[in-house]
């Protein structure tokens, strides 16, 4: 299952702050979702309808459960780990923070409040999840007025992610959107959920661009090549297989689009200086299992409630 409404361009405002969802998704997890991170515009809120699994921020691990609830802000790594045998219903809204006709930094004012914490993790509860339900439920039906109630339930959102996390949410202002950073997300968006299929055509006739345009487009902003990048999510989804869980090396290779094992430990150990089976048996970490975060979260990361299993 997978259900996405992207480039949305909804644009919704509490008090003075202003804001644009521009993806809305709802996954179920059969995959892991590689390591990465967002440019200074974009932050994620992320619900867990249902199933198991971990979150990986900055070093720091956490179990995932029903009614879990988390955000990540600009720059903030983070990967995700669906249990197999309970895979997640992970659901999504990907926002924007619009810089306000009028500043409104003051201590205390909404912008001010949303610039403290770049990272946040609790329990939503039933509030959230009728937040989110009604979300996928307006934007499916569109139902007259459904782009009014899709802008109140956004607002919703924000305003009980608000409160859940003690009102030090991580968003910041940015400059108004151009072409280019609508290239940049779809580019992020490319390479974080298609990586083992992605080819420079595909990502090229999605940015309206030509082949050597793209690659000179991913050079400019990334300083890396296509191959490079793709290079770069295929192998950072094998590391979390490889040291996260117990799959067949070959399983690994085939779910990441490598054309047989032996090209995928050729690269593996290209990058990483070791053979796929000598990185498993040096790093392999079992899985969480406890209400406790694995590791303390990293300095400048906020401070996290971890769902229980019973969550």
């Amino acid at each position: 299952m997978f259900i996405q409404y992207h480039g949305l361009n909804i644009s919704f405002s509490i008090e003075r702050a202003r804001f644009r969802a521009l993806n809305i998704a709802r996954e179920r997890l059969e995959r892991i979702i590689p390591n990465h991170s967002h440019g200074a515009d974009s932050y994620e809120f992320h619900f867990n309808a249902s199933g198991r699994g971990q979150l990986l921020v900055g070093g720091a691990m956490w179990a995932l459960g029903p009614g879990s609830f988390y955000i990540v802000g600009p720059h903030v790594e983070h990967a995700q780990i669906p249990d197999p045998d309970d895979p997640q219903v992970d659901e999504c809204v990907y926002l924007q923070l619009l810089p306000p006709e009028r500043a409104d930094l003051r201590p205390g004012g909404l912008a001010h409040t949303f610039a403290e914490r770049d990272f946040w993790i609790g329990r939503g509860g039933e509030q959230m999840r009728s937040i989110f339900a009604g979300l996928f439920d307006e934007l499916a039906s569109r139902r007259p007025g459904y782009a009014a109630w899709v802008k109140t339930l956004l607002a919703q959102l924000v305003l009980c992610a608000l409160r859940d996390s003690g009102g030090e949410l991580p968003l910041e202002p940015f400059q108004p959107a151009t072409p280019e950073e609508a290239r940049a997300f779809m580019i992020e968006e490319a390479f974080l959920y298609e990586y083992p299929v992605l080819t420079l055509d595909r990502l090229a006739k999605r940015l309206g661009l030509g082949a050597r345009q793209t690659e000179r487009l991913l050079r400019e902003r990334y300083g890396k090549t296509f191959q490079q990048k793709r290079a770069e999510a295929r192998l950072s989804a094998a590391e979390i297989l490889l040291t996260r869980t117990h799959r067949r090396i070959a399983s690994i290779a085939e779910e990441l689009g490598y054309a047989s094992p032996e090209h995928f430990t050729t690269a593996f150990k290209r990058h990483f200086g070791l053979s796929a089976a000598a990185y498993r048996a040096r790093f392999h970490i079992d899985p969480p299992s406890g209400r406790e975060p694995v590791l303390d979260p990293p300095e400048g990361l906020g401070s996290a409630v971890v769902p229980g299993r019973d969550a």
